[in-house]
C-alpha cells in the first residue's frame, strides 16, 4: 500500500479515502484525509504567524504530489468562499 501521510499531522487525519464516486470504483491506493484548520493551527503553534502557516500549508503541503496515495486536505464548508449563488439554477 502506497499511502503516504504528512509528517507531524498526525492529529490532524479526519478519515481515509477508499472510493472514487467519479468513476464509480475503489481508489487504486487508499488516501488519508487530514483537516486543513488543525494543520494551520498546529504550524501556528509551532511558531510560525498564521500568513506563514497559510503559505507553508499551501506551497509545501498542499501542493505536493507523492503518488496516488497523496493525502487530501479537507476545508471546513463556508458557502460564502465556496458557493457562487450567482449562477443558482
Amino acid at each position: 500500500m502506497n499511502t503516504s501521510k504528512i509528517v507531524g499531522f498526525d492529529d490532524a487525519i479526519v478519515g481515509v479515502v477508499i472510493y472514487d464516486a467519479v468513476n464509480n470504483d475503489r481508489v487504486s491506493e487508499p488516501r488519508l484525509v487530514y483537516n486543513g484548520r488543525k494543520i494551520l493551527d498546529e504550524l501556528v503553534s509551532d511558531g510560525m504567524t498564521y500568513e506563514e502557516a497559510e503559505e507553508h500549508l499551501a506551497y509545501n503541503i498542499e501542493s505536493a504530489y507523492v503518488g496516488e496515495g497523496t493525502p487530501l486536505i479537507m476545508w471546513d464548508f463556508d458557502e460564502e468562499k465556496w458557493i457562487d449563488t450567482s449562477t443558482d439554477m
